[in-house]
């Protein structure tokens, strides 16, 4: 294993550690002032990113409809209950592992993407 390999596998495990022990609030803090050199304002939020912050710790866990159009397959549901099926980008196929795909019976361009990602 590389040097950076092996940097990054620690860096997720401590991570890892870190999401069980450490509150959500917390680590915001943290890498908001790793990414943005700045410290969060939590409390009173006037930028974009801020916003954006509190919504992910206050807003975003208590609205279902967040979770469910997170989800790739979800978020069509909703859209065609909502009545805008027509602008949904076809559906090519849905398979739970990468063997399982018939990769000769795919057009030449196409997207290839995980539910999660």
């Amino acid at each position: 294993m590389d040097r950076d390999s092996f940097l990054y596998k620690l860096r997720r495990r401590m991570q890892i550690c870190a999401y069980k022990v450490v509150p959500n609030e917390t680590l915001s803090k943290f890498y908001y002032k790793i990414v943005m050199h700045e410290k969060l304002n939590i409390k009173e939020p006037k930028t974009f990113n801020e916003k954006l912050q509190w919504m992910k710790l206050y807003y975003f866990p208590k609205n279902q409809l967040v979770a469910d159009c997170s989800d790739k397959y979800k978020v069509r549901e909703y859209i065609k209950d909502k009545g805008y099926e027509n602008i949904l980008v076809p559906l090519i196929g849905y398979w739970r592992d990468a063997r399982d795909i018939e990769w000769e019976k795919l057009p030449d361009k196409f997207v290839l993407k995980c539910n999660h990602g």
